[in-house]
């Protein structure tokens, strides 16, 4: 769908999946993914919801999207808030992984824009030494079936992030993750993972954000664990935290929960833009007022 300020966009070089009219709401998907990553989960959830855009990306250096310019995460951030900027007024962000850094980074460059972020097992500190992963405790054994799987390269990145392998997260795993896995300028992405040092707290630069947040984390996640996220909660005054058994694609493995909490989170950001424009009528109908007695 062809949207306005599409040739804006397109100058940016950021290839997206657009859909719906409304509120823009990007997705931002995990470092080596594309817009795969969250397109069908996003759609199942809300695609019925009136009143959102839907606009699924492909990161700087991803999927389709260029990666000339791009030679750390820095510039990662740098892109997707040119990109944002040209959306509009208002907007909100979807992140998961690397997506949900870089949707943190965005949120604290111009915090009054964002109508509510939603993060998905968000990367909080760029490096993993720094991170609070959980203890390896007991892991479910792989079923048979699992073991029999081809290629093999692709199965152990699957059970590298996965708490609990079943059919269904095997089948959401190649439908969503493997995409992204085999396009995209691997050269720039290979650059962003060798520079990824970035803020671990964008936060600092605004204090508390009073608009509609989710976390949803996955209690056994060996990538980014679920610790750190909520060390954040004190500057999100409206977060809701969902701490769910799942390794680090959650809206996979507890797809029910992550779909319900996100929807929820949808409806809160719509309602408290509701909330804003009534209070910005009213503001304008006070100084009107003021100047007319005037």
């Amino acid at each position: 769908m062809q949207q306005q300020g599409s040739a804006d966009l397109d100058a940016l070089g950021v290839h997206r999946v657009d859909v719906g009219t409304g509120l823009p709401v990007v997705f931002m998907h995990g470092i080596g993914g594309d817009h795969h990553q969250m397109l069908e989960f996003g759609e199942a959830t809300l695609g019925d919801l009136p009143g959102l855009r839907r606009i699924y990306v492909d990161l700087p250096g991803h999927g389709s999207s260029s990666g000339d310019g791009i030679g750390n995460a820095a510039d990662v951030h740098r892109r997707m808030a040119a990109f944002v900027d040209r959306l509009g007024p208002r907007y909100a962000l979807v992140g998961s992984s690397f997506g949900g850094g870089t949707a943190r980074a965005v949120l604290a460059r111009d915090p009054g824009r964002v109508a509510g972020m939603a993060l998905f097992a968000p990367v909080v500190y760029a490096q993993r030494a720094d991170r609070n992963l959980p203890a390896k405790g007991h892991r479910p054994a792989d079923p048979r079936w699992v073991l029999d799987l081809e290629p093999k390269h692709i199965v152990a990145e699957f059970r590298a992030v996965t708490h609990r392998p079943t059919t269904r997260n095997w089948d959401a795993f190649q439908r969503d993750i493997v995409p992204g896995s085999i396009s995209g300028d691997r050269a720039a992405i290979k650059r962003v993972m060798d520079n990824y040092d970035f803020a671990a707290h964008p936060e600092d630069a605004f204090g508390t954000f009073d608009r509609p947040v989710l976390f949803v984390l996955g209690r056994e996640d060996p990538m980014v664990g679920w610790r750190d996220a909520i060390g954040l909660a004190d500057s999100y005054s409206r977060a809701t935290y969902a701490v769910v058994e799942a390794g680090h694609n959650p809206f996979h493995e507890q797809r029910e929960i992550a779909a319900a909490s996100l929807r929820g989170w949808a409806v809160a950001v719509l309602e408290a833009g509701t909330d804003d424009q009534a209070r910005e009528a009213a503001t304008r109908s006070r100084t009107a007022g003021t100047t007319s007695s005037a």
